[in-house]
């Protein structure tokens, strides 16, 4: 896992098994993402699907996510517009943020390009059609 990389408990246990045959059962791979989850190792991001997708936590970085309505292309945002916001609510409610999180839904550049006709269907090909 990266970590930007945004996963389900499924798709990691698809990959730990991928590597090795014996590894942990998928109600295991569960579990264990949530005492991660818990503990404050992953975080999970609401994407708006019905699957809860994890993601590393790492000390000292802090991003957002833009997602696409038409593709599902999700763009790690490293810029942070709330941070001036927190100290306004410091300064006015004397209210201290520990954490925030947001995600932007809208649509990806590539897709606003597309006709119906020949639409992305997944994030992969929007990726891919992004310029270098």
């Amino acid at each position: 896992m990266k970590s930007q990389e945004l996963l389900t408990a499924h798709d990691i246990f698809s990959r730990m098994r991928a590597g090795n045959p014996k590894s942990p059962g998928l109600s295991t791979t569960y579990r264990s993402m949530e005492i991660l989850l818990k503990e404050g190792f992953v975080q999970s991001v609401d994407l708006g699907d019905t699957q809860k997708l994890y993601e590393l936590v790492c000390p000292g970085e802090h991003h957002h996510h833009l997602v696409c309505d038409g593709c599902g292309l999700q763009i790690h945002m490293e810029e942070c517009a709330l941070d001036d916001f927190r100290q306004t609510l410091v300064e006015t409610y004397g209210f201290c943020v520990s954490l925030h999180r947001l995600e932007i839904f809208g649509t990806c550049e590539n897709c606003t390009r597309f006709t119906d006709s020949d639409f992305p269907v997944t994030a992969d090909d929007a990726k891919n059609k992004l310029p270098s």
